[in-house]
């Protein structure tokens, strides 16, 4: 129960009978209106001033903050650049520094406002003069106490928000925004030995590539020069190929699979950036001829979602089935309750009809023999 609460219940006040500046809430207190709050002037320890207040809740060690305990938190507008005794060094910058309720005329002069729009000015004329000429910039991070922004470059920041930008606002150089994506083709290898005989099977996939979704070429060459070697630990590696290595590192010389030896190898290669995959049937018959077998990743990305559409079309038609089913079985036993209305009962002979069922659910015309349903399932 907080402070509000408990003067306002001394004073005989009730939740149905209460001043129009409260509301009884859900936690079974009273607390101040979003009208009253926008209307109160708070006061900080070092006698700057705020106008109006959110639901500042929150506890902490014990206690509760909150304007109804005239106690709310909130960040000091000096940041750290100032020396302060009240300020909660602990706390975050949000959520440092404790005010209190008066009763006064606002002075916009002497309020956090008036700081918090001076950074907002601050941050808008160093975003002007950095920003501004080349566009935003999401590896550019504001800093309060040099004044300025600052960068933080990281190419996958600007893979991932998609940055149109032709010139970078860090590099201050021209951005080839080709749409591109990186393509590698990864070969598997199965070494077997069981007995004196020895075989090797390898796949070869081609044309996997690296993002789901094309990018500027520019970000694709800087990505490709900065993990390039990162490639070969396998982004794509599916749970069998880890499960290979695995096997194949620590057992493969002992056998693995029913084999006497079994080694598995998952190699990256020939990585290249383009605008579309690009397929090679001279190399890919060349490849063939040495036993390797040639599957492209586009192939199998579109087999799986034929496979999808085809399951889904499969349940869509098994529901269908079903409720056809259900239906048949609903109208004959209509037909064989002398509860149900005439109307019903046209209704379900209409529906049997143009089914060619007679009124037991069976092919209309035919006499069948006493062992013949029409749903096998209900036999058992």
């Amino acid at each position: 129960m907080n402070e509000l609460t408990r003067r306002l219940l001394a004073e005989g006040y009730t939740k149905d009978n209460h001043p129009d500046y409260v509301e009884w809430s859900n936690w079974k207190d009273f607390e101040y209106t979003r009208e009253a709050l926008k209307q109160m002037v708070w006061e900080t320890p070092c006698g700057l001033q705020k106008l109006g207040c959110g639901y500042e809740h929150g506890s902490h060690l014990g206690v509760d903050y909150c304007p109804e305990n005239d106690n709310p938190r909130f960040g000091c507008p000096y940041r750290d650049e100032v020396p302060c005794s009240h300020r909660f060094e602990n706390a975050p910058m949000g959520w440092n520094c404790v005010c209190h309720q008066v009763v006064c005329e606002y002075d916009y002069n002497h309020s956090i406002e008036r700081l918090d729009k001076q950074w907002d000015e601050m941050e808008h004329e160093a975003w002007m003069e950095t920003m501004a000429p080349y566009g935003y910039c999401d590896c550019l991070r504001w800093d309060f106490r040099s004044r300025s922004y600052i960068p933080m470059y990281d190419i996958d920041r600007c893979i991932h928000s998609g940055c149109e930008n032709e010139v970078c606002a860090i590099t201050k150089k021209k951005r080839n925004l080709q749409k591109v994506n990186i393509y590698y083709d990864i070969l598997r290898e199965h070494h077997t030995r069981k007995g004196l005989f020895e075989d090797v099977q390898r796949n070869l996939e081609k044309g996997v590539r690296k993002f789901d979704k094309r990018i500027a070429r520019t970000d694709a060459e800087i990505y490709l020069k900065l993990h390039k070697d990162d490639f070969a630990d396998g982004s794509r590696k599916t749970r069998d190929d880890r499960q290979l290595e695995f096997f194949s590192e620590f057992h493969g010389e002992t056998g693995f699979n029913g084999y006497d030896y079994y080694m598995y190898y998952y190699t990256v290669r020939n990585i290249r950036i383009e605008c579309r995959e690009s397929r090679d049937l001279r190399q890919d018959l060349a490849d063939i001829s040495e036993g390797i077998e040639v599957v492209h990743s586009s192939d199998k990305v579109k087999r799986k979602a034929q496979e999808k559409r085809d399951r889904k079309e499969k349940r869509q038609k098994q529901k269908a089935a079903r409720h056809e089913r259900d239906n048949i079985r609903k109208w004959v036993a209509w037909l064989q309750d002398d509860e149900v209305s005439d109307n019903l009962k046209n209704h379900a002979r209409t529906e049997l009809s143009r089914r060619g069922l007679d009124e037991r659910g069976q092919p209309d015309g035919i006499a069948p023999p006493e062992q013949f349903v029409l749903y096998p399932e209900d036999a058992a």
